[in-house]
């Protein structure tokens, strides 16, 4: 290439603005204070956005298991509820609510000792109310924990009647009164016993009470209890087994009453 070439190029060559590094330069430092700027405002509220989107996902999962829950998919729903609590979520009744709900179907599949592991891993707060320790306490004492399910059971039945709710008395009284039976305390069983049937005369716990008294000796007892049960009671298995304990109570009393 010739000299005059060389001189004719950079004579036609593209001149550089005036200003152009200044104004280069502000860009710089305006991108430079946005990105600044984005930084410091995730420091702020990028972790009430995270807890935000956390939220929303742990909601999508709660109701994707409320969803499968309602069509039998246990197995499924318990998965989706594991996932929602795997978020960090905020909501404590959101948290407590999925926690419950796992222990509640474990308990359905009759996995009655992952159940109570899931409800172990709640806090106390999870059981403020009544209906929050059925599952509870109906896994204890399906597992054969009889003293943490009275202890619970008590709690339980506190609750409920605080709230009034006679279901859930009738439940927490139900467990309570087999579990008094079988730790040594007939008198605390028929004590169940009695208020079950006071609030519901053709509860099972009829039968079961005369049993109770029937171990106990009292055989008068028994058979009004019996007799009671069986006018009111419209299930044909419970009839059955009450007519054949009035039997052993009606020939124990012959027995003892020769005439």
């Amino acid at each position: 290439m010739t000299t005059d070439s060389l001189q004719s190029m950079e004579e036609t060559a593209p001149s550089i603005p005036q200003g152009a590094h200044q104004y280069f330069l502000g860009l710089s430092g305006v991108g430079f204070i946005v990105l600044l700027a984005a930084l410091v405002g995730y420091g702020v509220f990028g972790e009430r956005i995270t807890s935000g989107l956390n939220e929303a996902c742990a909601e999508a999962f709660l109701d994707a298991g409320q969803k499968l829950e309602a069509v039998g998919n246990h197995t499924q729903a318990i998965q989706k509820y594991r996932q929602a609590l795997a978020g960090n979520i905020q909501d404590d009744d959101l948290r407590f609510r999925c926690g419950r709900s796992i222990g509640d179907l474990l308990l359905r599949e009759k996995r009655y000792g992952e159940a109570v592991a899931a409800y172990q891993e709640l806090p106390p707060e999870a059981f403020e109310q009544a209906g929050a320790y059925t599952g509870y306490v109906t896994a204890l004492w399906s597992l054969g924990k009889t003293p943490e399910a009275m202890q619970l059971g008590a709690l339980w039945l506190n609750k409920a009647i605080e709230e009034e709710n006679t279901e859930q008395e009738l439940w927490a009284r139900d467990i309570l009164m087999r579990a008094t039976d079988q730790s040594g305390d007939p008198g605390s069983a028929l004590e169940h016993g009695q208020r079950i049937i006071a609030l519901d005369p053709a509860s099972d716990a009829g039968l079961y009470t005369a049993q109770v008294m029937q171990r106990q000796g009292d055989l008068t007892g028994a058979r009004a209890q019996l007799e009671a049960f069986l006018a009111v009671s419209e299930k044909p298995v419970l009839q059955k087994a009450a007519r054949e304990v009035l039997a052993e109570v009606n020939a124990a009393l012959e027995a003892s009453n020769p005439s």
